[in-house]
């Protein structure tokens, strides 16, 4: 019965330094994970500090106005093209255009035949002369 009892102790001693262990170990996890965060955010910084080198902040902005910009735009065409079509009757079309073309006032072509002195002496050349 007492051999029970050391076996028991010990096994409860062994136990105990398992799960000493096992937090020691979750523990140098973590710590790792931390090293890790830290190098990305020096990474992180380093190649911030190397783009703010290379662009200028004002640059970026103008860059991402015009791009929200474009953005607005293009909704805004979305939006157009998912309306539905107007309903256009063509008699109504062409009615405002025969209405249109009644008030435009082309100018009139003269009909008299240029008559004046200086054709009548004018001498005729051959095209072909010129080549």
């Amino acid at each position: 019965m007492r051999t029970t009892r050391v076996i028991r102790h010990h096994k409860e001693q062994l136990e105990k330094r398992l799960l000493a262990c096992m937090t020691k170990r979750y523990q140098l996890e973590a710590l790792n994970v931390t090293k890790m965060h830290l190098k990305a955010i020096q990474n992180t910084t380093s190649t911030f500090e190397h783009f703010l080198k290379e662009n200028q902040v004002e640059r970026v902005t103008a860059i991402q106005d015009t791009l929200t910009e474009m953005i607005e735009d293009a909704c805004e065409i979305s939006e157009v093209i998912s309306q539905e079509p107007l309903d256009i009757d063509d008699e109504d079309i062409e009615e405002d255009y025969q209405t249109m073309v009644a008030e435009l006032q082309f100018p009139t072509v003269p009909t008299t035949p240029l008559g004046g002195t200086e054709t009548k002496n004018m001498e005729l050349v051959p095209l072909t002369a010129f080549e």
